[in-house]
């Protein structure tokens, strides 16, 4: 397979934006990057979150170490782009493959979280095993968003998508019940629960409901955003085809106490942003 090149990625970043991403914090003693300092707090944030999650308690140090991993590709994944936006030699396409390489490794660090999934089933631990999965997955994910939202870097239209592809894989096919079974004996009865459609009005399936979840959970304006989601999954056929407009504003206003006028058309309110959370939502 032919290694990437820089021009491979030009297009998966905003150059006129990315100026301010490189930006020192003038009134910081450190004067770090802007984003050195958006990478942080987010860090920061989340793990002071794990703190408080009785949820993951025992798995809290696990985590952390991943948390450490996700912050350090962030950073090596921004990197990049800065020897990209200053390519100008030779000397800078083997830093770029140098850094590249990083980016990579770290993709194999995450990966290799895996196998304490497995570890879990094996100790009889299923409950857990699923909780450090969906972990694992929704922070990496929530780590391409923001890269996106926060840098205007699109990883999934980069070629580190292939890296990433393949991280989600291997977590998401770390746990399945064949292996539950052959660990810890248990039946089809006892399996782990399987995801409920609580709308079945609504959406087609429970995982139409729960892309439908998971992109309310970052909907910034509402109007513009709820426009787009129903008009998208309407579309895609995820919301039932019988389910009008005025329908979806009343069930949004019962079961969620959201009053919107008149939604708009989904040419109007499409964003990039949008669809790129909803791809990336839906591929998951």
């Amino acid at each position: 397979m032919k290694k990437p090149t820089i021009s491979d990625f030009k297009d998966s970043y905003s150059s006129y934006y990315f100026a301010d991403v490189l930006k020192p914090i003038l009134d910081s003693a450190s004067n770090p990057n802007y984003y050195v300092t958006v990478i942080n707090n987010w860090y920061e944030f989340r793990k002071n979150e794990l703190d408080n999650n009785n949820v993951l308690k025992g798995r809290d140090s696990l985590l952390k170490d991943y948390l450490l991993s996700l912050r350090a590709l962030l950073n090596d994944i921004v990197k990049v782009y800065e020897i990209i936006d200053k390519h100008t030699s030779l000397k800078n396409q083997n830093k770029f493959n140098i850094q590249r390489l990083k980016v990579k490794s770290w993709f194999d660090v995450l990966a290799n979280y895996s196998k304490s999934i497995k570890k879990n089933i094996e100790i009889d631990e299923n409950e857990f095993a699923c909780r450090i999965k969906n972990y694992l997955i929704d922070h990496l994910n929530e780590c391409v968003l923001n890269l996106d939202l926060d840098f205007s870097i699109n990883l999934l239209n980069s070629p580190f998508k292939n890296e990433l592809d393949d991280t989600l894989e291997v977590i998401n096919t770390s746990i399945n019940m064949e292996e539950v079974i052959f660990y810890n004996g248990v039946n089809s009865n006892n399996q782990i629960e399987s995801k409920q459609n609580p709308f079945p009005r609504i959406f087609t399936s429970a995982d139409s409901w729960c892309l439908f979840n998971s992109f309310s959970e970052k909907i910034i304006y509402k109007l513009a955003d709820y426009s787009f989601i129903f008009g998208q999954m309407h579309k895609d056929g995820l919301i039932h085809p019988g389910v009008k407009e005025k329908e979806f504003r009343a069930w949004l206003d019962d079961e969620f106490e959201i009053t919107l006028d008149k939604l708009k058309l989904l040419d109007y309110c499409k964003t990039p942003r949008k669809e790129d959370l909803y791809n990336l939502l839906k591929r998951n």
